[in-house]
Order: C-alpha cells, then sequence, then structure tokens
C-alpha cells in the first residue's frame, strides 16, 4: 500500500512513499483540510501549502509530479474534525489511500451533504475525482465517514479475510 516513516529532521512531518506518482489529482483529495495554495511554495520541491479560510497554514505538502515520494508536514492538526495529532496523520493517510485506490464507488460523493464531490469513470477507466472549493464547506465528512480511507478498501479487506 503506502509505506511511512516519520522526518528525522521536522516534527509532525512524514514521509510517504506511494505506489502511485504524484499527480495534479493528489492535491484534490487534500481540499477537505483547507485550501491549495501553489504560489507560497517551492515550486521545483513540489511545495503545495492547505491554508484555513483565515489564511493559516495547515499543512505542507512536498513531492513534485511524477514521483513517488511525498513529505507531509501537519502544521495545525484540526484538520477534518481532528482533535490530536495522530488523528490528523490517520486523516491524512485515509486521504492517500483514496487516492491510489479509488475505485469509483461513489461511497465519498454519497456523504457529501454539500454536492462538493464529484467521482466519475473517463473513457479510458481513469477515475477523476474533483472537490469544488465553491460548494466545500470542509467538514471533513468525506475524510471521516470512512475507515481505512476508503469504503471499498474495507470491502475488500474484509472479503479477504
Amino acid at each position: 500500500m503506502i509505506s511511512f516513516k516519520p522526518c528525522a529532521t521536522e516534527e509532525n512531518a512524514f514521509n510517504y512513499e506511494l505506489q502511485k506518482p504524484v499527480t495534479e489529482e493528489l492535491y484534490e483529495l487534500f481540499r477537505p483540510f483547507g485550501y491549495l495554495n501553489f504560489d507560497m511554495g517551492n515550486a521545483r520541491l513540489g511545495e503545495v501549502f492547505i491554508l484555513n479560510r483565515a489564511g493559516k497554514i495547515l499543512l505542507k505538502l512536498q513531492g513534485r509530479v511524477g514521483s513517488r515520494n511525498l513529505k507531509v508536514t501537519i502544521l495545525d492538526h484540526k484538520i477534518a474534525g481532528a482533535s490530536d495529532m495522530k488523528t490528523a496523520e490517520e486523516r491524512v493517510k485515509c486521504q492517500l489511500t483514496k487516492y491510489q485506490m479509488c475505485m469509483g464507488c461513489l461511497a465519498c460523493e454519497s456523504v457529501c451533504r454539500f454536492n462538493a464531490l464529484s467521482v466519475k469513470e473517463e473513457k479510458d477507466g481513469k477515475i477523476d475525482y474533483r472537490i469544488s472549493d465553491e460548494k466545500c464547506m470542509r467538514c471533513g465528512e468525506c475524510v471521516n465517514h470512512f475507515i481505512a480511507g476508503c469504503y471499498m478498501r474495507k470491502v475488500l479487506s474484509i472479503k479477504r479475510e
């Protein structure tokens, strides 16, 4: 799935080795945490910041498009309703799992009360996962509703047992 290890040089930073390379689509899955800012970060390093409504930095993502390495630094653990750092880290892992395993089951789309999420299968079989900045209220329901990041992952793991 994904492997990760805490970053030795930065507190609350986690290095993930993904099975699927980083693409622009990865950032979509971080919209429920806040507002994406591509301008603040160092483009060479692939830095993207996630901000709250007031402009405070919540998360820093660092991973070049095409790479399988992603560093996530949690600067404020209050993302998607998390009350502590461990829960915030689990919420990040949840979204990374979705990024790698989304099968287009539409479960997360169906739990969004604000109709902000759209999951469509493209003609080539690729899943297009979009979250509307205008409609998303950052309630975190699409993140918190499913244990392990994806309903289908939970179903598949149960079926294998």
